[in-house]
């Protein structure tokens, strides 16, 4: 997979400005740039109408009389409420309309993306090298993280952001501000405070830490990877060897920068279907112990792990799927992954778990999520190999989805998948009608509109992945799941 450089930095670190957006392409050799301008002419004539729209039209305010002072004291008991009011709805407006210009230059970075895989498929001749290739791909995916990064922090923290600006009006009481100004002023430092950044976008880092050293010490119990009579060394499911302790990771299979509460409404809030006391991110098993190196190529989608019977899902074994073609290829074939397990021994690799109880092994519907979601990543960057990456892996296709199980919301899940796969028909590119989502759920508006917010931090989570950043250490350093803030995140009008 490609690797994306570009960190998940704190707003006002990361550059991203919605009213000075510009599209990153800057491969002057890229013959494909005129017609890419042509069709976004549409979207960026309707991103300058909306920044027109939303741009400050009133004078800036002036210094009331001492008489008109006074008056205005006496009189703003009785328009204060009224005035709150449409200082509420004119913020709220102003929020939607940034919003909506986000969509609009997500629309453009993701339109520039097919054009650039376009030109990767169309142009063998003059094509890109690599390198040239990937580097741009990288830096257009890097921008439409950060975007959505930026509408995920306005759309989740709506209610503060009104709320901060309505005290300032009732502090500055002794006269009138200007709303739009007011406004634009609110949420541009909203945006570009990094302590609001660290309060919304992660717990406290000690916290953080902490919670994952508690996960990673129950993971190592439950799949008893430390080695008996030496604490110094823990199992490899997948190489099936001891290995120095500070090689091996407790591997996330959905990641954990997905959020909780994302987490929740995809796989269920249900007793039985999630850890209650630690939820599903921080379940033993969304967990799968392998050495270091290994779980790079799984958060990378060049390896999935996948039931090893398709005729017998609920038995325990599994086994790893290469994905990415070039892993056996004649040139690593003999080459040592780690330890004494070669790339050509991957595929089709029984994971071998020490303790004894079948009961102790990852959940298929996490499995089966980081499989979808890892061939999704792997069409939407257009990687060497994909199509035999989809002949190789229709008969699991196939048979994971089996409708009965009924592990997630229909709605999300396609919203989910054709987000990230940057797909229309999802039954088509899995291969069956027969998903594994719940047959009983109907779609409104309602629905549809909580599964668009949540295909974004799907997306989000997914490019984030790509990066080959450690699990482990986004927990502790860099941005995750929003604080607990009720059920605003989906809900909030």
């Amino acid at each position: 997979m490609i690797n994306i450089e570009l960190l998940l930095l704190r707003p006002g670190e990361h550059g991203y400005d919605p009213r000075a957006f510009q599209l990153p392409i800057n491969d002057s050799n890229w013959k494909f740039v005129p017609e890419l301008n042509a069709d976004l002419q549409h979207l960026r004539n309707e991103e300058i109408q909306m920044i027109q729209q939303n741009a400050s039209s009133q004078e800036p305010p002036t210094e009331d009389s001492p008489t008109q002072a006074a008056t205005d004291r006496k009189q703003f008991g009785r328009v204060q409420a009224e005035y709150e009011s449409e200082m509420v709805e004119r913020m709220r407006r102003r929020i939607s309309g940034q919003v909506e210009l986000i969509d609009n230059q997500l629309s453009q970075l993701n339109m520039a993306r097919q054009h650039w895989l376009r030109s990767w498929e169309s142009s063998a001749e003059k094509r890109p090298d690599r390198a040239r290739y990937e580097a741009q791909l990288a830096k257009i995916e890097g921008h439409t993280q950060l975007a959505l990064l930026e509408k995920h922090r306005y759309k989740a923290n709506r209610n503060a952001i009104v709320g901060h600006a309505v005290d300032v009006v009732t502090a500055q009481a002794s006269r009138r501000l200007e709303d739009d100004q007011l406004i634009d002023s609110w949420l541009q430092s909203y945006g570009n405070t990094p302590a609001t950044a660290q309060l919304v976008f992660r717990t406290n880092a000690q916290q953080r830490s902490a919670l994952h050293s508690d996960w990673t010490r129950r993971c190592a119990d439950f799949y008893a990877t430390t080695k008996p009579g030496n604490k110094a060394a823990q199992w490899c499911a997948i190489t099936r060897e001891y290995h120095p302790a500070s090689q091996i990771r407790m591997a996330h299979i959905v990641p954990n920068a997905l959020g909780e509460l994302n987490a929740r409404y995809i796989f269920g809030d249900d007793a039985v279907e999630r850890d209650v006391a630690h939820g599903h991110l921080y379940d033993t098993r969304n967990c799968i112990p392998m050495a270091e190196y290994l779980e790079k190529l799984f958060d990378e989608a060049q390896i999935a792990i996948v039931p090893a019977d398709a005729a017998s899902p609920s038995s325990s074994a599994l086994v790893v799927r290469v994905l990415d073609a070039s892993l056996t290829s004649p040139a690593w074939a003999d080459m040592h992954v780690c330890g004494a397990l070669r790339y050509a021994d991957l595929d089709g690799r029984l994971l071998e778990f020490k303790h004894p109880s079948p009961e102790h092994r990852p959940r298929l519907r996490y499995l089966y999520w980081a499989f979808c979601m890892a061939l999704l990543r792997r069409q939407r960057h257009a990687c060497i190999g994909w199509q035999a990456d989809a002949l190789k892996t229709l008969a699991h296709r196939r048979f994971w989805g089996s409708p009965e199980k009924g592990w997630y919301r229909r709605t999300t899940f396609l919203a989910a998948a054709r987000r990230v796969g940057d797909i229309d028909d999802v039954q088509g590119f899995f291969g069956t009608e027969q998903l594994p989502v719940h047959a009983t759920d109907e779609e409104d508006d309602g629905e549809a509109a909580v599964a668009s917010d949540v295909a974004d931090d799907v997306l989000r989570a997914e490019l984030g992945r790509t990066q080959g950043k450690r699990q482990d250490k986004e927990d502790s350093e860099d941005c995750g799941e929003i604080e607990d803030e009720g059920e605003e995140e989906y809900y909030d009008d």
